[in-house]
């Protein structure tokens, strides 16, 4: 049964729905106790592999809107980050090449909104700019890394770990590193230093 107001745009995929007012996509993921394992779902069109690794922590850490009737939770940037790292590898194929520009556009753009999201910022700022000799975007990614940190739980930040080690020692499995380069005007070494960064970040050397 859909919600009132939304349409289903594909059979085959029931959790692509359409806002019959506005036409606006919207995926409907499930998670939590309906997966056996705590990390993944299987999709009951293809029998297919899904992630849900990091959806835990980025409901529980979401911002809520109140809308009324209702109240609508909102991913934050960290959560965005770390949810679109783990999809690139859960379906490279897929999703690298959009999920890679997201996740180049929400580091780029982080300090727009964490600075008007958490408490403290502007100090935060203040560090991060000197570790990385004023580089706004290295500033955002290791305040990026950091704040996946202190949202994830259990084995959510050594997945990460994982994913950017590959992206930062690899010499051809880096997939978000390439696309990251193009972003930069094919700037390579430019795109491994932000991941370098959101590493340090995500490891909590330097805690901001």
């Amino acid at each position: 049964m859909l919600l009132a107001g939304y349409a289903c745009s594909d059979e085959s995929h029931p959790e692509k729905l359409i806002d019959t007012t506005t036409n606006m996509e919207i995926d409907m993921l499930p998670f939590g106790n309906i997966s056996e394992n705590g990390e993944s779902i299987v999709w009951p069109t293809d029998s297919s592999s899904w992630s849900i690794v990091g959806f835990n922590e980025a409901y529980r850490n979401a911002i809520a809107h109140d809308l009324g009737s209702s109240t609508l939770r909102i991913a934050t940037p960290a959560s965005m980050i770390y949810l679109k790292m783990i999809a690139v590898y859960d379906r490279p194929e897929a999703r690298r090449k959009k999920d890679s520009v997201d996740i180049f556009y929400t580091i780029q753009n982080y300090d727009r909104v964490a600075t008007k999201l958490v408490s403290g910022s502007r100090k935060r700022y203040q560090l991060a700019l000197e570790e990385t000799e004023g580089d706004l975007l290295l500033a955002n990614a290791l305040i990026a890394g950091n704040d996946i940190r202190q949202m994830a739980e259990k084995n959510t930040p050594n997945r990460i770990l994982e994913i950017l080690k590959v992206e930062t020692e690899s010499a051809s499995r880096c997939e978000i590193a390439h696309e990251l380069r193009a972003c930069l005007d094919g700037n390579f070494t430019r795109a491994r230093a932000v991941l370098r960064m959101l590493k340090q970040g995500v490891e909590g050397i330097k805690r901001l």
